[in-house]
């Protein structure tokens, strides 16, 4: 091979290799998550609208994450379609736990038998917050948030070419219990 064709390939190679950077670079400037700016200071009283329906595996959990949110200005809101509904229990419970540290309740949507159910408790919930937020979140219980997840979602709303955010569910292996054995003395 002929070295002048060689180093033509290195240095296509350090090239291609550095388009990544570069473009993670950009990314990262033009959506503004440099430094600070990832996590700005609370701005604006936010709603987080939760449909519940029957109890998921790890609902309990994953509830108690949307009350330890580090946010400020939130207000959770459960809505059920009816009172009777096995979510009930655990969502009075999980507001009497935390009572005091985050603003939060539980509303009964009714049967609407013209469109999903989900829909129904979505519509009569952000009725019932009004414009009493600024920001609504809507998420759904079988989610288990960290406890910056608000703050980033909400976090572009400071730009002002952003209307609205939206985040993308990963899903991660249940974790095993680690099963250790004794040997046969």
């Amino acid at each position: 091979m002929n070295i002048t064709v060689a180093v033509i390939l290195v240095a296509l190679s350090v090239v291609f290799g550095l388009i990544p950077l570069f473009l993670t670079a950009r990314f990262r400037k033009q959506a503004g998550v440099l430094g600070n700016v990832l996590y700005p200071r609370p701005r604006g009283r936010v709603a987080v609208i939760l449909p519940c329906k029957g109890i998921d595996p790890g609902f309990r959990d994953n509830l108690q994450g949307f009350f330890d949110q580090d946010y400020p200005f939130l207000e959770l809101v459960f809505s059920v379609a009816t009172a009777d509904d096995p979510a009930c229990a655990e969502i009075d419970a999980l507001i009497e736990e935390n009572a005091g540290r985050v603003k939060a309740c539980r509303i009964v949507a009714g049967i609407e038998n013209v469109r999903a159910q989900k829909i129904t408790n979505l519509l009569r919930a952000v009725e019932f917050v009004g414009t009493s937020a600024d920001i609504l979140v809507f998420a759904d219980s079988d989610l288990r948030p960290d406890v910056g997840f608000v703050r980033r979602l909400v976090a572009p709303l400071i730009l002002p070419q952003v209307g609205a955010t939206t985040g993308y569910r990963w899903y991660a292996p249940q974790r095993y219990e680690r099963v250790c054995m004794t040997p046969l003395a």
